[in-house]
């Protein structure tokens, strides 16, 4: 199995994992919204079973497929620890993974974990995409631009390459930790075992 086949394997378990956990919560909040508690709910041991599925392997999902994102990246980002997103997402699942407790214990907040935690879905989401970082934002290169634009040159361009390599700088910068991402999803020449 190649590394992109591990690492597109470890992403659909990480993803199966927080589908069940989501499906779990959101039965279990809409049972303790209707005056349900641990007592009265019949199924609470395959509730559990499959909470604790569920959460599990969000976690293992996710640590593979951080370690083929990390073996691309090289050692110096593995040598730095784990990232500020990583961190986030680690504390994102374990209130997912307190999240039958929460609802059994603390009826009275139902309604805002019921909508609540698609919110802590949608920022798991944005860390994951985004990747948030201590480290701090690369500085641009400055290039003396011309006080106006030159519409169309002898050689038949608009003058506006300037702009675009700013634009692909930019963009580089914002999203210096998704290369890596997109290094995988090009596939890559790693030896993986």
């Amino acid at each position: 199995m190649s590394p992109f086949e591990k690492y597109e394997m470890y992403k659909l378990i990480h993803l199966f994992g927080i589908f069940m956990t989501f499906v779990v919560l959101g039965g279990l909040g809409l049972h303790v919204l209707n005056g349900g508690n641990k007592e009265t709910n019949a199924n609470r041991k395959v509730v559990a079973a499959l909470h604790g599925t569920g959460v599990f392997l969000i976690l293992l999902g996710g640590f593979g497929t951080l370690a083929y994102v990390y073996k691309i990246a090289g050692s110096k980002q593995m040598s730095n620890g784990l990232e500020l997103w990583v961190m986030l997402k680690l504390g994102i699942w374990l209130f997912l993974a307190l999240g039958l407790t929460f609802f059994y214990r603390l009826p009275k907040l139902g309604v805002f974990l019921f909508f609540g935690l698609p919110l802590l879905g949608l920022m798991a989401g944005y860390f994951a995409i985004k990747k948030p970082t201590f480290d701090p934002p690369a500085k641009e290169k400055t290039s003396q631009q011309p006080s106006q634009k030159s519409r169309g040159s002898a050689d038949g361009s608009s003058g506006d390459s300037n702009e675009s390599g700013q634009a692909q700088a930019e963009s580089s910068t914002a999203y210096r930790s998704s290369a890596n991402d997109l290094n995988m999803n090009k596939g890559c020449s790693c030896s993986g075992n």
